[in-house]
């Protein structure tokens, strides 16, 4: 299953020398959302880098609490988030347009994500250390179960 994700990378990013690099942004983009999960309290079911890059929350579980469209705007935006601060300067995921999108479409059509972006931004700094072991354990290991994620925490 490795060879799909490097080969989406290598789709993404054009040659094999850098297929690598750009799955290590796969990796730090789905880092990037599951650590928003986890801090909005989201839970996790999974988080992949193969065959298709995901990240899958368990909140319909939960019964508690249904999470606000704050909460998804804030998940949708964190893999965006993620991979700026992995890599600054390079070509962003076409992912993330969807992303975007989606956080849209849980805002409202007439509220952005934008006004978020900084606090979104905030919350992926803070906890760096996080989404950096979560993104080191999906490029070793392609798959994580929620509690796999929970115990990097």
């Amino acid at each position: 299953m490795r060879w799909i994700a490097e080969s989406l990378a290598e789709q993404a990013f054009g040659c094999r020398g850098i297929a690598q690099r750009g799955l290590e942004r796969i990796a730090y983009h789905e880092a990037g959302h599951a650590t928003l999960a986890l801090v909005e309290g989201l839970g996790l079911r999974s988080a992949s880098i193969e065959p298709d890059p995901a990240v899958y929350t368990d909140w319909r579980r939960r019964d508690t609490f249904a999470p606000t469209p704050r909460q998804y705007a804030r998940f949708f935006i964190g893999g965006f988030c993620a991979e700026l601060q992995f890599a600054p300067k390079g070509q962003l995921l076409a992912s993330s347009s969807y992303d975007f999108a989606n956080a849209r479409r849980k805002l409202g059509e007439r509220d952005h994500w934008f006004p978020l972006l900084p606090e979104v931004n905030a919350a992926v700094a803070s906890h760096w250390p996080l989404v950096e072991r979560i993104a080191q354990a999906l490029l070793e290991r392609g798959t994580l179960t929620g509690r796999e994620i929970e115990w990097l925490r």
